[in-house]
């Protein structure tokens, strides 16, 4: 019976050890380099696993490095061509913004012969933090404990944190513009979605502000006003989007391929629109189960849907049109908060 325990251990031990040395960073990092560019190098860290990561970059990447990783405080680098930063674990601090300022501001220095080196690992959501536009840093990180004290789960935690976030959620390679961006995480959550590892600053988010606003409901956690509205706000990324697209040129390529700009345009708004209608038709059917009834009867709820439909390609067509004519991110951003203020005193009148 001993001898068979010894061989069960021996072959756990083994299984342990393989699996270790799979998410050894020294080993994991040089055996998925990307090959170097014409222009410059960048490396952009973050995470528990941060200082390893960029150890094992500087020890095999032989062209010129520059840039910077973000890690826990006390913990100890001997980095020597990439700068370390210290930052707060697991609430973000004063050092977290500035170090997602700090990475923005580097990224949009990239150019397209250029390529930035993204190091994620578990804990880079709170080392590298900066709020939306228009929400207080002490507002999002009291709304964060409080989500963490309720007993949300990491994917629950994190859809919440990249719609609050101005880098979090793919914002970190939008930055970036044309460059080259290879990605190398080491994951920490369950199936290992790049996407959720450090709320992925250069990994697309398929969630919308709408699933953040579910998982505060369902945890009945009280929201302040700027998060409530920020995230009950249209979504402006798409058209956004169409404005960093133009700044960047990648808007102006499409000329030289067969697909029309307008059709570009057209099937992005009718998205939107499906969407809208979809949200519409959520709010008829529970206000329905709820009691609710429409004295038109089903003319009515048709007439409401196809309002809301109207709404929504306002808006969109709105956010769109400002985009292609100023090619500001910046401006589009702003554009929806100022007319809510606009609607909400003509209201008053």
């Amino acid at each position: 019976m001993t001898a068979e325990m010894d061989d069960r251990q021996a072959l756990l031990r083994g299984f342990f050890d393989v699996a270790i040395d799979a998410a050894n960073p020294m080993r994991a990092v040089a055996a998925n380099l990307p090959g170097p560019p014409a222009g410059r190098t960048v490396v952009i860290g973050l995470g528990k696993a941060a200082i390893p990561m960029a150890m094992a970059l500087e020890a095999n990447w032989q062209g010129p490095l520059e840039g910077f990783v973000v890690a826990p405080h006390g913990y100890v680098s001997p980095l020597a061509r990439i700068e370390t930063i210290h930052a707060s674990h697991p609430v973000p601090d004063a050092e977290s913004l500035a170090a997602a300022e700090k990475a923005l501001a580097l990224a949009r220095t990239l150019g397209r012969d250029d390529l930035l080196i993204a190091l994620v690992s578990g804990g880079g959501s709170s080392l590298m933090s900066l709020p939306a536009p228009g929400i207080a840093a002490d507002e999002k990180i009291g709304l964060l404990r409080a989500l963490l004290k309720c007993g949300a789960n990491i994917a629950e935690l994190n859809c919440v944190r990249k719609h609050m976030s101005g880098v979090k959620g793919g914002r970190l390679a939008r930055a970036a513009g044309e460059a080259r961006i290879h990605t190398l995480i080491l994951s920490d959550v369950p199936g290992d979605d790049p996407a959720i590892v450090a709320s992925g600053p250069t990994v697309a988010d398929p969630t919308r502000k709408e699933d953040a606003l579910a998982i505060l409901r369902r945890y009945r956690l009280e929201v302040p006003a700027s998060i409530l509205a920020w995230l009950a706000a249209p979504d402006v990324e798409a058209q956004k989007k169409i404005a960093r697209d133009i700044q960047t040129g990648f808007f102006s390529r499409l000329a030289l391929t067969p697909v029309r700009g307008a059709a570009l345009l057209a099937g992005q708004l009718t998205g939107v629109v499906v969407l809208g209608l979809i949200q519409a038709v959520v709010y008829v059917v529970v206000g329905l189960l709820l009691g609710v009834r429409f004295a038109s009867g089903a003319v009515g709820i048709a007439v409401l849907l196809a309002f809301a439909a109207l709404v929504t390609l306002g808006f969109g067509a709105l956010g769109s049109f400002l985009a292609l004519r100023t090619g500001s991110g910046e401006a589009v951003q702003g554009l929806f908060p100022a007319l809510f203020v606009f609607l909400f005193i003509s209201s008053m009148n």
